[in-house]
C-alpha cells in the first residue's frame, strides 16, 4: 500500500515538472505573437497559434493552481467566472462573447504560473528589445506614420500598451530575484512613446524611468559617484531630447497637448457618460452599464471606454469591480510594507496608463494585472502559514476549511 501511495506520488510530482517546462514556452510563444501581428503582419495563421498557445498555457496554469492547492486564488478565478456567466446570460445584447471570456480565463493561469514559479526572463526580455528595435526602425529610418505602425488596424496607444505587458512581466519576473528593470529599458520604451505620439505612454514611461533613476540613486552610497552619474544623465537627458524633438512634428504634437490635453477622445465625457447608463436601472448598476450605446459629438466609440477598471465593470459587474479596487487597494499596501519597491517602481505607471485605455480585456495587459493580484494572494498565505506555525495567529475559518479538503483529496 505504501509502495502504491509513493508512486501516484512521484507520478504527481513528475507531472508537475512537465506542466512547468512547457507553460513558459507556451508563454514565449503567445507573448511574440501579441507583438508580431500588431507591429509586423497581421496574419491569422499566427493569431491562430499565439490564441492556441496562450489557451493551452492558461488552462494548464489553472490546472497547476488547482494541484498547488491554492484555493484563495482558486476562489478568485471562480468568482470571476460566475461574473463572466451571469453577465452573458442576463445580457446576450452587448456582452462580450465567449472567446475573450475564455482569452481572460487563460491569462489568469498564465499569470498564477507567473506568480508562483521563479523564471528567467531573458526571453522575454529579447521578445522586448526585437520589437522595440523594429520600432525605431520604422520609425526613425522608415520614417513610417506613427498612425501606420499598428498593423491590426488600432490605435497608435496600443504601441505602449503592448510594450508596456512586456516590461511588466520582465519587472515581476525579476522582482522575485529582487532586481528590477534597467534603466535602458524604461529609456526605450519612453523614446518609443514619444515617437509614436502616445501622451498616456510618455506620461507612464516618465514615471517608470524616473522611479528607477531614483531608486538607483538612493541605492549608491558612494555620494560622488550619484552626483556624477545624476549630471551626465541630465546631459545626456537634454542631448537625447533636442536630438529627439528634430524628427518630431514639433507644431501638432504640442499643439495637440496645448488643445486636448490628456483627453482627446473625450475620456472624461465618456466615463460620465458610462456611469449615466449605470444608473438607468438595478440591472445595469449591478451587471454594469452598456458602453456601445455611448456616442459622444455623434460618433461612436464601439464600446471603448479607455479605462480598464471601468472596461472591468462592464464586463464583470459591480460586484467584482469593487472587489478588485479592495485587493489592489490591499495588495498596494502591503507591498509598500514589505518594502517592495521592485514591484512598486512599476505598478504604480502600470496602474496609472491602463486606467486611461482599454488595456484588459483584449488589450494584453491582464497577464501583469492578474500577476500582481496572485501573487499577493500567495505571498500572504504564506506569511499567514509561518505565523500559524511560530504560534502567533490562529487559523482562520477559511484556512481551517482548506486544510479540511486538502485532508479529504488526500485520502482519497
Amino acid at each position: 500500500m505504501n509502495a502504491e501511495l509513493l508512486a501516484i506520488h512521484n507520478i504527481k510530482f513528475s507531472a508537475k515538472g512537465v506542466i512547468r517546462g512547457s507553460i513558459f514556452a507556451l508563454i514565449c510563444i503567445c507573448l511574440f505573437v501579441q507583438g508580431y501581428v500588431r507591429f509586423v503582419s497581421n496574419m491569422s495563421l499566427a493569431m491562430v497559434l499565439g490564441n492556441a498557445a496562450l489557451v493551452v498555457a492558461g488552462v494548464l496554469g489553472v490546472l497547476l493552481m488547482l494541484m498547488d492547492g491554492e484555493l484563495y486564488s482558486v476562489g478568485y478565478v471562480c468568482f470571476a467566472c460566475v461574473s463572466w456567466i451571469i453577465g452573458y446570460l442576463m445580457r446576450p445584447e452587448w456582452q462580450y462573447s465567449v472567446k475573450f471570456m475564455l482569452s481572460s480565463f487563460s491569462y489568469m493561469g498564465v499569470a498564477y504560473y507567473l506568480a508562483r514559479r521563479k523564471q528567467n526572463a531573458w526571453m522575454v526580455k529579447a521578445i522586448f528589445y526585437f520589437f522595440s528595435l523594429f520600432l525605431l526602425y520604422e520609425l526613425l529610418l522608415l520614417k513610417v506614420h506613427y498612425t501606420r505602425i499598428m498593423r491590426d488596424g488600432t490605435s497608435h496607444n496600443y504601441i505602449s500598451i503592448i510594450l508596456l505587458m512586456y516590461l511588466g512581466v520582465i519587472a515581476l519576473i525579476e522582482s522575485k530575484a529582487n532586481k528590477s528593470l534597467s534603466i535602458p529599458q524604461a529609456l526605450l520604451f519612453l523614446m518609443i512613446c514619444v515617437l509614436a505620439y502616445g501622451r498616456g505612454g510618455i506620461l507612464c514611461g516618465v514615471l517608470l524611468f524616473g522611479g528607477l533613476f531614483m531608486m538607483r540613486i538612493k541605492n549608491d552610497k558612494n555620494k560622488k559617484k550619484k552626483f556624477a552619474v545624476l549630471t551626465g544623465m541630465i546631459v545626456l537627458g537634454c542631448i537625447f531630447g533636442a536630438r529627439l524633438l528634430s524628427f518630431l512634428d514639433k507644431g501638432k504634437y504640442f499643439q495637440k497637448f496645448q488643445d486636448k490635453g490628456m483627453d482627446s477622445a473625450g475620456r472624461f465625457e465618456i466615463w460620465k457618460m458610462f456611469f449615466h447608463t449605470c444608473t438607468e436601472s438595478i440591472t445595469s448598476f449591478i451587471l454594469g452599464g452598456n458602453p456601445a450605446v455611448i456616442t459622444i459629438a455623434n460618433k461612436n466609440h464601439e464600446g471603448n471606454l479607455h479605462n480598464s477598471f471601468l472596461e472591468m465593470y462592464a464586463v464583470m459587474g459591480l460586484f467584482f469591480f469593487c472587489a478588485n479596487l479592495i485587493l489592489i487597494a490591499m495588495a498596494t499596501v502591503t507591498n509598500i510594507k514589505w518594502k517592495n519597491k521592485y514591484v512598486l517602481v512599476f505598478i504604480i505607471p502600470f496602474f496609472l496608463r491602463i486606467a486611461t485605455d482599454k488595456a484588459m480585456f483584449r488589450g494584453g495587459c491582464e497577464i501583469v494585472y492578474y500577476y500582481f493580484i496572485f501573487d499577493y494572494f500567495i505571498k500572504t498565505a504564506g506569511s499567514a502559514r509561518l505565523k500559524r506555525q511560530s504560534g502567533n495567529m490562529k487559523p482562520t475559518i477559511l484556512d481551517t476549511l482548506c486544510e479540511k479538503l486538502k485532508l479529504n483529496v488526500s485520502l482519497k
